[in-house]
């Protein structure tokens, strides 16, 4: 019985200690204030540790720190770290003190387009008034400390003796505000008074941090926002609308790890969503598709389609009509039902004018089903609304955002949407030259799967992340500079070195069975020092890497054809005599065929039997050759019209079904469409222009307008035919005279429509439509009465250059009319070819053939060359992925010669 009284006055002695011990901190002791709770939303980012100085200590004896110091803003970081410790002596006093106590580096807006930051140190008690004691026992030089009151808390006013104010200092209990910015300390002392702001504490779990971390980044979505709206200097980017509406946080250990410099930790998100990623995604097949162009990647990967409709985008405004269309239309009939739950949203390099190229790749288990279903959804009022590229269909869903509406505001910014299948994936792109691009680069191997050199980045990507962003430094660098405001955009050219030494952005979210880990991390090189943003290769003397004598003088080619066989290039060439011979890649001859005269075409390839084995067309200026990989004539070949003489040849493929057409323009002013057998199709018996074509005669496809068949004839006249050779629009387009060149093919991008472009030799530069009107004339300015003008497309048709050549100068614009670079020359005979594999890696030749010189320039008009490559006519240029690098081939005399230039 007595042990039992004793076990309860134990017990009541317990729990008057504790209520006294409440009451105590209730009421009597001195509450502690979290640095987190006077940070609003709005700051860019805080930074908080309980070591404060061995926190430094250990990021300066990192890797990472001699990249950081290359940043200004890290060196002015450095300079006020220094500076604060030079107030009391720099002996240690404040990094002793820092030591348990809470520390916290704050960023803030404090103008348009400009921050500052907040430092904060939470002392121990008593210890705040002694620091300002020693500070102000070390002031010298006329330094002073002026007071004044914000809502009645003094602030410490620290000038120099020029009368400058340094800092300011206010004293909330023990815990220390201290900025450069007035505003910022004002604004801390306001969230003290009004502990319902939304602030860093109130975003954040106080279970998720950990005061045993060697320090923690912490970030919000509204700080992204500011921090958007301040480097673009714009409100109204969908991004930012979209982190506006979130209170999404992140709080992220610090990890000093080589060869990155990473934060980990919990995330913050509001929408209920398992990140648990897909058993069933295959990173392998996707690598293949994902191009080396790629400046940015975001990786959904859940368990199924429909766990990744949770993740919704707020700021996405539908339109209820369309949503409504696609409802009935695609999702009632099942068109998500075949999707998995991983995507990816690429947006790639800038290709030409546009700057604006995105991708979306998803994956499903019936693509082709799919695919129809979108023809049926987009073809209701019979409108042709596919086209083909390297073999494959395209659709056109000419719907503003489609994709969006498709997967609940996500992947916003397809103004159109092109779409095809690749294997189990379909792509999604936003305009027709980013799938040429995709495409290209995958035919070509030049994939993070294929590519013998691919990005550093590429590691990054993990099929075990349920999310993840991916920002390539070197790629996204254009898009970078072109959308940041004029001072930002300079500051990021001037410290492009900087950035450069980083290659790049990852951010990662890992779904584990007790907690959801964020990992946001910047990779770079062991070692690395700082390096210049990537240039050309430099001026490199170029050997040939191969050179073929074949005795007569060459005046044809060379000319890229694939071989069937092992995938690898031939080479097609004609000498003096008419001898058409083939080179495989190795340089040997497979072939010699006689010819009835010189090549006047390019050198295409059909599939004549519909077997996968590719035979060689092209023609002289009496008959159509079609010849095997033997050397043999195709049944019934070589083909001709009689009494007509050749001027041009194009191939046609409308449906990509290997039905060819031959569309033949003559040197009477005469087309002809043949089929493959030679026979003249009805409406083309002739179909007569009244004059020799300006280049041959061509096949477009316009979206939702249908097939073109159109010719350009002397003197400026522009023709437009259906495929029965009746007139598209009553009369020639008359789009003025003096033109040399034939028409480009432009997909305008402010538009979205397909425009037909050229330039006069007295420099009127003319846009037209598919409906024959003229939408644009622009007369450029000629600097003197011989100028003469032209223009060039690059090998896609995707960009296009402007030439002008004056008496000693030969000038290249871009095609939005802007000079690129200027040469000096003064040969009166030459060729410019323009050669794109994607925004860095384009190449300009100018080949002068008086003194039959070639030379290459990049797209800034930085010679790529030391010397001149010796060549009496066009050069061949092709990008070999696996290698990285240009293949360049060129005839002279009776030589054939290939170059291998580095990329």
């Amino acid at each position: 019985m007595k042990i039992w009284k004793s076990i309860l006055i134990l017990i009541l002695l317990g729990l008057l200690a504790l209520g006294g011990f409440w009451i105590f901190t209730q009421y009597f002791s001195t509450k502690k204030v979290n640095n987190l709770s006077l940070i609003s939303q709005e700051a860019i980012f805080a930074f908080e540790s309980y070591d404060a100085a061995q926190t430094w200590n250990s990021l300066v004896n990192s890797d990472s720190y001699p990249l950081l110091q290359n940043f200004p803003a890290f060196r002015t970081l450095s300079e006020q770290l220094g500076a604060l410790d030079s107030l009391t002596g720099s002996q240690g006093v404040i990094a002793k003190e820092l030591s348990g106590t809470q520390t916290t580096i704050s960023l803030h807006p404090v103008g348009k387009e400009s921050f500052d930051l907040l430092f904060m140190i939470n002392l121990r008690e008593g210890k705040a008034r002694e620091l300002i004691d020693i500070i102000e026992a070390r002031l010298q030089n006329g330094e002073r400390f002026q007071p004044r009151t914000y809502t009645d808390i003094e602030i410490l006013e620290l000038f120099d003796g020029k009368n400058d104010r340094k800092w300011s200092i206010a004293f909330l209990e023990d815990l220390v505000l201290i900025s450069a910015s007035s505003f910022l300390v004002e604004e801390a002392i306001r969230y003290y008074e009004n502990g319902d702001l939304l602030n860093y504490q109130s975003l954040f779990d106080q279970k998720t941090l950990n005061e045993e971390s060697e320090g923690r980044l912490l970030l919000s979505s509204q700080g992204v926002a500011n921090l958007l709206r301040g480097v673009q200097g714009q409100s109204t980017d969908a991004t930012i609308r979209k982190f506006e509406l979130y209170q999404q946080g992140l709080a992220l250990d610090l990890d000093l790890s080589a060869n990155s410099l990473s934060f980990s930790g919990p995330i913050v998100i509001g929408d209920e969503v398992d990140f648990t990623p897909s058993i069933e995604a295959n990173l392998n097949e996707l690598l293949d598709i994902i191009p080396s162009s790629t400046a940015s990647l975001m990786q959904i990967n859940l368990e199924g389609i429909y766990e990744t409709q949770k993740l919704q985008n707020r700021a996405f405004t539908a339109r209820e009509t369309l949503s409504a269309q696609i409802g009935v239309e695609l999702l009632s009939k099942g068109f998500l039902d075949t999707f998995y739950g991983d995507l990816y949203f690429l947006r790639l390099e800038k290709i030409g004018p546009i700057t604006e190229n995105m991708s979306l790749i998803t994956r499903s288990s019936n693509p082709e089903a799919a695919l129809e279903l979108l023809k049926n959804y987009q073809n209701q009022d019979g409108d042709i609304v596919s086209d083909f590229y390297r073999g494959r269909e395209i659709i056109l869903v000419n719907e503003q955002d489609f994709p969006a509406h498709l997967f609940e505001g996500k992947f916003q910014g397809f103004n159109q949407s092109w779409i095809t299948a690749v294997g189990n994936h379909l792509i999604f792109t936003n305009n027709q030259q980013s799938m040429k691009l995709m495409l290209d680069e995958m035919a070509n191997g030049d994939t993070w799967g294929k590519t013998s050199r691919p990005h550093p980045m590429k590691t990054e990507l993990s099929a075990s992340s349920g999310f993840s962003k991916l920002i390539l430094t070197d790629k996204i660098w254009d898009y970078w500079t072109g959308s940041a405001t004029p001072a930002w955009s300079s500051f990021f050219q001037r410290y492009a070195s900087s950035f450069f030494q980083f290659h790049g952005v990852s951010f990662r979210i890992n779904q584990f069975p007790d907690r959801t880990l964020a990992t946001l991390s910047f990779p770079y090189a062991s070692g690395q020092v700082a390096k210049s943003v990537p240039e050309s290769n430099g001026l490199i003397a170029l050997e040939p890497a191969q050179t073929v004598n074949l005795g007569t003088t060459l005046t044809f080619g060379p000319k890229a054809i694939t071989n069937y066989q092992d995938r690898t290039e031939d080479l097609v060439v004609q000498d003096a005599n008419n001898q058409l011979i083939l080179l495989n890649s190795a340089g040997e001859q497979v072939y010699k065929v006689g010819l009835d005269g010189p090549i006047i075409s390019d050198a295409y390839q059909v599939d004549y039997y519909k077997n996968g084995k590719l035979q060689l067309l092209l023609a002289t200026p009496n008959s159509i050759y079609g010849i095997d990989r033997l050397g043999n004539p195709l049944p019934g070949y070589p083909l001709s019209i009689p009494g007509e003489t050749l001027q041009a040849l194009n191939l046609v493929d409308y449906d990509n079904t290997k039905a060819y057409r031959y569309f033949v323009s003559t040197a009477d002013g005469d087309l002809y469409l043949l089929d493959k057998s030679g026979e003249i199709l009805e409406g083309w018996d002739p179909n007569s222009i009244g004059a020799k074509s300006i280049g041959a005669p061509r096949h477009v496809r316009v979206p939702r307008k249908g097939d073109y068949m159109l010719a350009f004839s002397l003197p400026g006249n522009l023709h437009l035919f259906n495929r029965r050779g009746e007139r598209q629009v009553p009369q020639p387009i008359k789009l003025g005279e003096g033109f040399a060149t034939p028409l480009v093919v432009f997909n305008n991008p402010k538009s979205n429509s397909m425009e037909l472009v050229n330039i006069s030799e007295n420099g009127e530069i003319v846009r037209a439509n598919f409906d024959g009107e003229i939408t644009y004339v622009n007369q450029l300015v000629k600097e003197d009465r011989d100028s003469k003008f032209f223009v060039v497309s690059d090998q896609l048709e995707n960009e296009f250059l402007i030439v002008s050549k004056q008496f000693n100068e030969l000038k290249i614009r871009n095609s939005q009319e802007e000079e690129i670079f200027s040469i000096n020359s003064s040969t009166e005979a030459f060729e410019v070819q323009f050669f794109n594999f994607g925004a860095s890696r384009r190449i300009i030749a100018i080949t002068d053939l008086v003194q039959e010189f070639a030379y290459l320039y990049d797209f800034d008009g930085n010679l790529l060359t030391a010397l001149p490559l010796e060549s009496s006519g066009p050069l061949e240029v092709s990008f070999d992925a696996s290698g990285q690098q240009y293949l360049i081939r060129c005839i002279a005399g009776s030589q054939l010669m290939e170059y291998a230039l580095a990329y």
